[in-house]
């Protein structure tokens, strides 16, 4: 298996079309002008088939004390997640 990462700022990053099998990202807490951006820019950079894996807090995480509580505005929003990229 051959991978191929990337790092980059994803604030002005051109994740092309139909460039990738897999993107995956990990940790993902961005403000949400660049995240609407990258949602709406991932189902045309995957190839026909192609997977997005995602991992990180959504708003149900808000008052755990882990450090990362206060910065609500990044987390993802379950409700509305789905439909804000398909």
């Amino acid at each position: 298996v051959q991978i191929e990462t990337k790092v980059a700022d994803l604030a002005d990053y051109d994740l092309g079309i139909e460039q990738w099998d897999v993107i995956a990202s990990i940790y993902y807490h961005l403000p949400p002008p660049v995240r609407e951006r990258v949602l709406k820019a991932v189902p045309k950079a995957l190839k026909a088939g192609g997977y997005f894996v995602l991992e990180g807090y959504t708003t149900p995480t808000i008052g755990i004390q882990d450090g990362w509580s206060t910065r609500c505005a990044t987390f993802l929003h379950q409700g509305n997640f789905a439909t804000s990229i398909w």
